[in-house]
């Protein structure tokens, strides 16, 4: 009977994790966050769309897809005063919702549990009566988790009905685990892609991720409306000092592009091709050199 229980917690587990396998959009840098880490990204942009693991843990280990579409906006204002309000919007929704994503999290991991452990087990000790107990806590988990979404959708703007419906899947129990993602997506939105890793992941990751983009755009004159809206917002000299700053590895080369180190015997990188080399002491930007 042991081994009943095992298997079907088992089962239940791979469907409910099952959910963090996704179809990426070509181009959407994909974040994680374990526990309450910093933010990373497992993986640069990709040019194709692909199937991907984005997290083996939803509520544990918290992902978010940044694409342009969700990410980018207009508006009747100019552009620099749109990005700059956008930019504003989003930190202040990042700190109002701050408490209920972590909350929407606890109480995620708390379904999951109940529904893998706790649900198998009382049907084990206790029979149908237990299983019936079993069922009513995890619902009742569920219907605080619909609760706590609407409540935290209201936060980030969105009105009441919409709310209400973006609430109710998370009544079953293998979908109640997204909320805290669902809410996390809805407060990033609104901008560019490259800003929003910016605002959310530490500088050194932001500038692994983002350095191929802005070499791309400063030197190859190749059309980015992430590294414009950066530039526009920054300032360009800002933007293109990001690609004279060294990677953190202690090697004496570096490139310019993707940040990969390298020792004395190189000129180009092995990754980027025709990207010289720069040495790591008295750097100079490559757009100077250009």
């Amino acid at each position: 009977m042991t081994d009943d229980i095992v298997t079907t917690s088992l089962i239940l587990a791979l469907v409910a994790l099952s959910d963090g396998v996704r179809r990426i959009p070509a181009g959407a840098i994909v974040l994680r966050r374990l526990g309450l880490g910093p933010w990373t990204a497992p993986r640069f942009e990709e040019p194709e769309s692909r199937l991907e693991l984005v997290s083996w843990c939803i509520p544990l280990a918290l992902p978010l897809v940044l694409t342009r579409e969700s990410n980018g906006t207009s508006g009747p204002e100019s552009a620099e005063l749109a990005l700059t309000r956008r930019l504003t919007r989003f930190r202040a929704r990042l700190r109002r919702v701050r408490h209920h994503v972590l909350a929407l999290r606890i109480n995620g991991l708390a379904i999951l549990a109940t529904l893998v452990v706790v649900l198998p087990l009382l049907a084990y000790r206790g029979g149908a009566w237990g299983f019936l107990v079993g069922v009513q806590l995890l619902l009742t988990l569920c219907l605080v988790q619909v609760v706590a979404a609407a409540m935290a959708l209201r936060r980030v703007g969105i009105a009441l009905r919409p709310a209400l419906f973006a609430s109710v899947p998370f009544a079953w129990p293998f979908t109640a685990p997204r909320a805290a993602e669902v809410v996390q997506s809805h407060a990033v939105a609104g901008l560019p892609p490259l800003l929003a890793l910016h605002e959310l992941a530490p500088e050194d990751e932001f500038l692994r991720v983002a350095r191929p983009a802005l070499y791309d755009a400063m030197v190859r004159n190749i059309v980015s409306d992430d590294v414009a809206a950066l530039a526009e917002l920054w300032g360009e000299a800002r933007v293109r000092s990001l690609i004279g700053k060294p990677s953190a590895e202690d090697a004496d080369l570096y490139c310019p592009r993707c940040g990969s180190a390298f020792n004395p015997g190189r000129e180009f990188c092995t990754d980027c091709g025709d990207v010289a080399l720069l040495p790591r002491a008295g750097v100079v930007s490559p757009i100077a050199t250009s």
